[in-house]
């Protein structure tokens, strides 16, 4: 997933986390990881499509159980709702590391599991 330097002494991974929008919630907010996601209308991939997505930032809404579904409730940007595959987005807090670098050695500083 690669990461992204901040400044020339810290580099974080994913990129995800890295690049993250800061005025957008990052516990209730996920990232669409590729280009032309099919968002659905239901829980499979032979309901009808609602948007396709590429690189967006949606809202999910919660669940209750169904981590285990391979597809996610979705809002979102003009307030529809749909089903995205859960495997096509990442949270910015899920696993995460951050990267200093001292004295010419790049050292892993921090490594957070999902909050």
């Amino acid at each position: 997933m690669g990461g992204a330097f901040q400044g020339d002494s810290m580099f974080i991974a994913p990129y995800v986390t890295a690049c993250w929008p800061h005025p957008v919630d990052s516990y209730e907010f996920y990232a669409i990881l590729y280009d032309s996601v099919a968002a659905y209308e239901d829980r499979d991939e032979i309901s009808a499509l609602v948007a396709t997505l590429s690189f967006d930032i949606v809202k999910q809404i919660q669940e209750v159980g169904k981590w285990e579904d391979p597809f996610m409730r979705v809002r979102l940007h003009d307030g529809r709702e749909a089903y995205v595959e859960r495997r096509k987005a990442r949270h910015a807090i899920d696993y995460r590391a951050y990267f200093v670098r001292r004295d010419c050695v790049w050292l892993m500083r921090y490594f957070i599991d999902a909050d």
